[in-house]
């Protein structure tokens, strides 16, 4: 049996959204292990002053942040629907607001 070579059928696209189920916990490790891996970065890269070229680094902090305002985002919008429910509030209008968020 000889192998060959892989030819993916779809095209490839880094952009394509992805649905995925995580734990909190799991989110919560992501976010601990990105934010190490930042910190371990040269800090100059945060300063927005500074005119910048799209160096990897840059980038790769660009990327990092997005993953972690959606990472935190889902997080958050789950206890403000929560406490929307807890207060009392009109549990179809917590639902909406919780789908609209997604």
């Amino acid at each position: 049996m000889t192998k060959q070579v892989f030819q993916p059928s779809v095209k490839e696209d880094l952009n394509r959204p992805h649905k995925v189920t995580l734990t909190e916990g799991q989110i919560s490790t992501i976010l601990y292990a990105l934010e190490g891996y930042v910190s371990g970065l040269d800090e100059s890269i945060y300063d927005e002053s500074t005119v910048a070229t799209e160096d990897d680094d840059s980038q790769l902090v660009k990327d990092i942040d997005k993953i972690f305002d959606q990472l935190e985002g889902v997080v958050d919008s789950y206890y403000n629907v929560r406490k929307c429910i807890i207060d009392g509030t009109d549990y179809a209008d917590c639902v909406d607001t919780l789908v609209e968020r997604m």
